[in-house]
Order: C-alpha cells, then structure tokens, then sequence
C-alpha cells in the first residue's frame, strides 16, 4: 500500500501533466480555431464566386437562346428570300422570252414597213406612168395628170411616214436586244445571289450546332454549379458549427488547464502529511482532499466535453474535407468548361462574322442588279411610249386606202371611156387596185403585231415592277437579317466578357476550393491533438479522483 506523501506526488504529478497537456489542447484549439475561421471565409468566398458563377451561367443560356431564335428567324427570311429569288429567275425568264417575241415582232413590223415601201415604190411608177400616159392622150381633160400628182403626193407621205415608222423602230429594236443582253447579265447575278442565299442555311446550321454544343455545356455545368451551391451552404453550416465547437474547445481546455493549475497550488501548498504525527489527518486536511477530488471530477467533465467537440469536429472535418474534393473538381471542370466556352464562342464569332460578311456583299450586288433592273423597266416604259408613235399607222395606212380607192376609181372611169385607146389607164388603174390589195392585206397584220408588241411591252413592264417590288422586299429582309446578325454579334460579345468572367471566376474559385481543401487537411492534423490531450487529461482527472479515494481511505485505516 502506498504512503500519503507518495499519493500526494502521484497526484501532483498527475495534475501538473494535465496542466501541460491542457495548454497543448488550448494552442492547438485556438490554432485549429484560427484554420476554421479561414474555412469559413474562405466557403463564403466560393459561395459568392458560385452565385455568380450560376447568374453568369444563366446570362449566357438565356443570350445562346435569343441567339438560337435570331438564328431560326433567320432561316425562315432567308428561306422567303430563296423563293423570291427563284421567283424572280422564273420571271426573268419569261421577260428575256417575251423580249425574244418584241424583238421578233418589231421585226415582223420592220418586215411589213419594208413592203410597204416596195408598194411605194410601186406607186411612184404608178404616178410616173399615168404622167407618161396622160402627156400622149390631151383629150384626158387632165385627169391622169391630176391623178399622177396624186399618186405622187401619196408616194412621198408614206415614204415620210414609213421613214418616221423606221426611226422610231431601230432604237427600240436595238434596244430590246441590249434588254436581252442585260436580262442575261442580270439573270447571273441574281443566280449568283441565289447560291449565295442557298449556302446560308448550312452556315446558320453550322452555327445553330455550336450554340446547341455552348447551350448543352450549360446544361451540363448548370447542375454541377447548383450542386456545388447546395454543397457549400452544407459546408458553410458545418463549418460555423466546428467554429462554435472549436470556440467551445478553447474554452473547456482553459478551464482543464486553471483546474490542474490551481490543483497544483492546493497540492504543494496546502497538503502535506505528518506521517511521525499520532493524530492521523485532521478535519480540514480531508475537506481539501474532497476538494481536490471535486476539482479532478470537473477536469474529467471537462476534458470529457472537449473531447468530445473535437472528435465532432474532426468528423465535421472529414466530411467537410469529402465535400469540398468534390468542389475541388467542381471548379476544376468549370475552369475547363468555361475554356470550352471561350474556344467555341470564338467559332461562333467567326462563323457570324462570316455569314454577315455574306449578306452585306450579296446586299451590294442586290443593289447594283436593282439599279440595272430599274433602268429595264425605265427602258421598257420609254419604249411602250415610243411604240404609241406608230399606233397611228393603221390610221395613216386607211387614209391612204381611202385615197387609192378615189384614184383607181378615177383611173377606172377615164379608162371605161375607150378601152382600146386608153389601154395604159387600164395597166394603171389594176395597178392601183393590186397596190391597195397588198395595203389591204398588211393592214390586219400590222394591227396584230401592234397589238402583240404592246401587250408583250406592258407583260414586261409588269414584270419588271414585280421583280423590282421583290427585290425591295428582298432588300428590306436582308436589312433585318444584317440588323439580327449584328444583334447576335452583340449577344456574342456580351457572352465573350460574360465567359471571360467566369474564367477568372471560375480561375480564383479553383484556388480558393484547393485553399479550403488545404486548410480542412490541416484541420484534420490539428484536431487529433485536442483530441488525444483531452482524451488523456480525462482519464488524469479519473486518476486524481482514484487517488483522492486512495487518501481518504488511509483515515479509516
């Protein structure tokens, strides 16, 4: 059995390494306090950095899916505008056909004119002969001089005419074949304009698809970023409950370490055996004894709940340390998602660039083809105008009818008078009725072609205002894609120093969540000392106590 003394240094050793380990626990608890502090400042940073990060994640989806509308509103202008444009080759070949049938029956007209003229000519005989004839026979009473005069008159007014008829003709003939020439200029243009508006929907399809790729890498992250969202609120609230333990640590390792303290004063100041002395040990000597197994039973307590917040907050930590590896590769795929999103937004630049470039060059040409085809329908309408000079030629041609007719008559007349003798008025006079006969005959083709020319004239003219109305409509629509390309263009900007946002977001919240994973790892190493010392001094204070029993039952003995 041991002695009082050697119990009494048992327990003042005992309470002087509670001491010792109780300051060990206290540092490490303030230091681990210190790490938990950091963690949380550190959570909080990298919940701010992913709100931002999901409203910056919203702000591109949302402005990849305007782009994604502009897109399909531009595919359907540009597919009208293929059909017009179709519509308008389709028209263009009917005006080059229909100049074809102008130009032939302006020169089925030129034809008619050219016999008329030799009918002219045929008259110019005509009234030379009745003056040969009417000089030899005196007894005419100068009939057939009046009727050489006549005939003549009449010679000369057609030639005018007919001359007149000409002049108005070959400017419009030569200028139906340039219409051709340019209906053809204009007809490649238009066809290169068509292939142009045809390539487009596979470049918009091209770009559709590397928005579709953006919008699905969204998709992809959004869920991760709200998951790590959900996962630092956890985080957070664990991390202020380690806080609040490690706050709670600080204190019960305090209270352990002014327990032992004050133990190791009461020990070697005021307990002391006499073991010569025959009156064992007094009254206030066992009150003190009591004292000190009170003060023992408070370090176990103590100890006990300092332990037991530090294994909370070691298991806190190593769930902590679980989350927040999965942040760690959170942010890690972020970084690289957001690295996508730089590259491929870069394409969709290029790509819209591309495609704007396009319709700003076919725009131009669509401009200078609609110059061209606003001087044909300019040229077409001076020509329908040109063509009413010669409506009067049917006219011009019945009055000459009329006045043939009254010289064959009287032709006829003097001739009846003595067949025999006057048988050169008869030559005349079926002459005359033969030129009128041939007149006569090219009256109803002449009004046909007439007829035919304007009716071709005025088609053309139709049609060119309709293509000219279709290549307004055309202009205006390419206007509004042009406006559109350059919103996405915009869109595309926004998204640029959206994403490079959320690079450098997305760069620091990398860093902060391998900080945080830094900090919980030496969390785990610093929390194992408070730990193991609180673990240790509970079993002192147990010891003490045992002691204590050990001393107060040396009284009894």
């Amino acid at each position: 059995m041991r002695t009082a003394n050697e119990i009494i240094d048992d327990i003042l050793e005992t309470v002087s390494r509670v001491a010792g380990t109780a300051a060990e626990v206290n540092k490490n608890s303030v230091l681990r306090k210190d790490i938990t502090e950091n963690s949380v400042e550190m959570c909080e940073m990298l919940s701010d950095e992913t709100g931002k990060f999901i409203e910056n994640f919203l702000n591109i989806k949302t402005n990849l899916n305007s782009s994604m509308e502009l897109i399909q509103d531009n595919d359907d202008r540009i597919s009208g505008c293929t059909g017009i444009l179709s519509s308008i080759i389709s028209d263009l070949t009917d005006i080059k056909n229909d100049l074809s049938g102008t130009e032939n029956e302006i020169i089925k007209l030129t034809g008619l004119v050219d016999e008329i003229r030799n009918d002219t000519d045929d008259i110019f005989s005509l009234a030379l002969n009745a003056a040969i004839v009417s000089s030899k026979y005196s007894n005419t009473s100068g009939v057939f001089d009046i009727l050489a005069n006549k005939l003549n008159e009449m010679s000369n007014f057609i030639t005018q005419n007919l001359e007149n008829i000409v002049n108005v003709v070959r400017p419009i003939t030569e200028g139906v074949s340039r219409l051709v020439d340019e209906n053809d200029i204009i007809m490649k243009e238009i066809s290169k304009g068509t292939n142009t508006f045809v390539s487009l929907p596979e470049a918009l399809e091209n770009q559709n698809s590397v928005l579709g790729k953006l919008i699905g890498k969204g998709l992809t992250a959004e869920p991760k970023i709200n998951k790590m969202a959900e996962m630092l609120n956890e985080l957070k609230h664990q991390l202020e409950q380690m806080d609040s333990d490690a706050k709670e640590a600080i204190a019960g390792s305090s209270s352990v370490r002014n327990f032992a303290e004050n133990l190791v004063d009461d020990v070697s100041k005021n307990i002391s055996v006499n073991t010569e002395s025959e009156s064992g040990m007094p009254d206030d000597f066992i009150l003190k004894i009591e004292n000190i197994k009170k003060k023992s039973e408070n370090i176990h307590v103590t100890a006990s709940n300092v332990n037991k917040k530090s294994k909370n907050q070691l298991s806190f930590t190593e769930g902590c340390l679980e989350i927040t590896n999965s942040i760690y590769s959170f942010t890690n795929e972020l970084k690289d998602t957001a690295v996508a999103f730089n590259l491929e937004s870069e394409e969709n630049d290029e790509s819209v660039t591309k495609i704007s470039s396009a319709i700003v060059e076919l725009v131009d040409q669509l401009k200078s083809t609609e110059t061209k085809i606003l001087h044909s329908n300019d040229t077409i309408q001076a020509f329908n105008e040109d063509y009413k000079k010669i409506d009067n030629i049917i006219e011009f041609l019945k009055n000459i009818l009329k006045s043939m007719h009254l010289i064959g008559m009287y032709s006829r007349i003097e001739s009846a008078r003595d067949i025999d003798q006057y048988e050169g008025f008869m030559n005349i006079s079926a002459n005359i009725s033969k030129s009128q006969t041939d007149i006569q005959n090219n009256i109803p083709k002449i009004e046909s072609n007439i007829s035919d020319t304007h009716l071709k004239i005025d088609k053309v003219n139709r049609s060119f205002k309709k293509i000219y109305a279709d290549f307004t409509q055309i202009t205006d629509v390419s206007k509004m894609i042009i406006r559109q390309l350059n919103e996405m263009i915009n869109i595309s900007k926004v998204n640029r120093n959206t994403i490079n946002t959320i690079l450098e977001i997305s760069e620091k919240s990398f860093t902060h969540s391998g900080n945080l994973r830094k900090y919980l790892n030496k969390l785990t190493e610093v929390v194992r000392i408070p730990i193991e010392g609180s673990a240790a001094n509970m079993e002192r204070g147990q010891h003490v106590s045992v002691c204590c029993d050990e001393l107060l039952s040396l009284k009894d003995n």
